[in-house]
């Protein structure tokens, strides 16, 4: 109890530091938010220099530092509140009751620019949700809440409407965050920033969390586009942006399987094998015997179709394999690794658009696939997204049909190279510029030692 009077203290005095600072609620407001919604959430500020002990005379220095809004400065002796000059963001439990803060440094002095308070006996970050006090009486009927990284995400994404939103307490999320959730939601939706740091979070989490999956319960993954997270996205973009989004929610199951298939680096048996290997090992962690025997049956049925490419279903009959061969030996062999660097610029063609500089000084040997590229630029330099623009229909009215078939029939990484993020697509860049360049230099060493055996057979 006496750290219920203590948090409660606080809180009321961090409310009224924020009234009184003209300066700090204009920072507040300049972010978009309202007044309605500042008081809602019940945001606070600490001054420069703290809380004031006095307003804590009651209550000993063990008490105040247990609290966690105060630390111990050795060095000059006194207590420190750990929250001063910073936008306070007061944490509830599920039952409304004040727990700890969180606070947005507002100075650059800080090295950090988030901090939470510390764990107590009462506090713990892993069992506790942002908002959940608030989340989980909205929106019953679909049960969904989205999951995300931030104080900010959180009450932009409420403010827009979206009133079943939680956060993290800056900590991966644990299985304790999931079966809470599961208490109020059956559909959460983990919503995290479009960066690189923002995708890896997620694809980890994924494959820490299909361990405790469980019947009628699901678990889904919306990642934002690159440069965006919640709160900017709403802001930026609005409610009916935000909520179209939905369409592209990925399951567990999905999700694990397209980001471990997007780490193949070629097509090869064992490259393969590695690919099903971690899959199937993900599998055997759920702890459910439904869910796993499912889980399994699913991942087999997808890692069939990825590989199989439907050839049991449709075998070319003889005359038709003959015909396949008399095409591919049109093509040298640095040709057809050519078909697979620009099947890797097609179907990628947003980090296409970031890196046309590099794509332009690519020096095909294939004379349609060169013309091909000059076309390319000329609509990246015009076209900037290419959610609404149909780039193949485009490519087939300028005669480029055949080029394209050819591109899609001898690509050797058909399936593993689709949809990459930027860091993989690099990866898979620069290996088949160096598989290109090595197979032009085995053909031109081939020449030459032809061309000297020539010359010297007519000696």
């Amino acid at each position: 109890k006496k750290y219920d009077e203590i948090l409660t203290i606080a809180l009321q005095n961090y409310q009224k530091n924020f009234s009184e600072n003209e300066s700090v609620r204009k920072y507040a407001l300049s972010r978009g938010l309202t007044q309605e919604i500042l008081s809602f959430f019940k945001i606070g500020y600490s001054g420069e220099y703290g809380l004031n002990l006095s307003l804590f005379g009651n209550f000993n220095q063990k008490e105040l530092i247990e609290s966690g809004i105060f630390f111990y400065d050795e060095k000059n002796n006194k207590l420190i509140d750990r929250f001063k000059n910073r936008l306070i963001f007061p944490i509830f439990d599920y039952n409304n009751k004040v727990i700890g803060f969180g606070g947005r440094a507002l100075s650059q002095n800080y090295l950090a620019k988030y901090i939470n308070s510390p764990e107590t006996e009462f506090f713990k970050k892993g069992f506790n949700l942002y908002n959940l006090n608030n989340a989980k009486n909205q929106n019953k009927q679909s049960g969904i809440v989205f999951v995300v990284e931030g104080y900010m995400d959180v009450i932009s994404l409420y403010q827009a409407g979206f009133k079943n939103v939680v956060a993290t307490l800056g900590t991966a999320m644990t299985e304790s965050h999931l079966n809470l959730i599961w208490r109020y939601f059956n559909d959460p939706i983990v919503c995290f920033d479009g960066d690189r740091s923002g995708q890896n979070a997620a694809h980890k989490i994924s494959e820490k969390l299909i361990a405790y999956m469980k019947p009628n319960y699901s678990l889904s993954f919306l990642i934002l586009p690159n440069g965006f997270d919640p709160d900017s996205f709403v802001r930026k973009n609005g409610k009916n942006a935000f909520e179209s989004l939905l369409d592209q929610k990925i399951d567990i199951g999905n999700f694990i399987f397209e980001n471990n298939l997007q780490d193949l680096k070629s097509a090869l048996p064992e490259e393969r094998a590695g690919f099903e290997k971690k899959i199937m090992d993900l599998c055997l962690l759920i702890q459910d015997s439904t869910v796993k025997k499912h889980y399994v049956s699913f991942f087999k049925n997808k890692i069939f179709e990825q590989f199989s490419n439907r050839k049991i279903k449709n075998l070319k009959p003889l005359n038709k394999t003959k015909e396949l061969t008399r095409k591919i030996t049109r093509y040298s062999s640095f040709e057809l690794k050519e078909f697979s660097l620009m099947y890797l610029f097609l179907n990628n063609i947003q980090i296409l658009k970031n890196q046309s500089k590099k794509f332009s000084l690519i020096n095909f040997h294939n004379k349609n696939l060169e013309e091909l590229k000059k076309v390319l630029l000329n609509i990246l330099e015009k076209i900037e997204t290419f959610k609404e623009f149909n780039l193949l229909k485009h490519l087939e009215e300028n005669n480029f049909s055949q080029i394209i078939n050819d591109i899609n029939e001898f690509s050797s990484i058909k399936g593993i190279s689709e949809n990459l993020n930027e860091e993989k697509f690099d990866n898979f860049l620069e290996d088949l510029i160096e598989q290109v360049n090595n197979l032009k230099l085995e053909s031109k060493l081939k020449d030459a030692e032809e061309s000297l055996s020539k010359n010297m057979n007519e000696a």
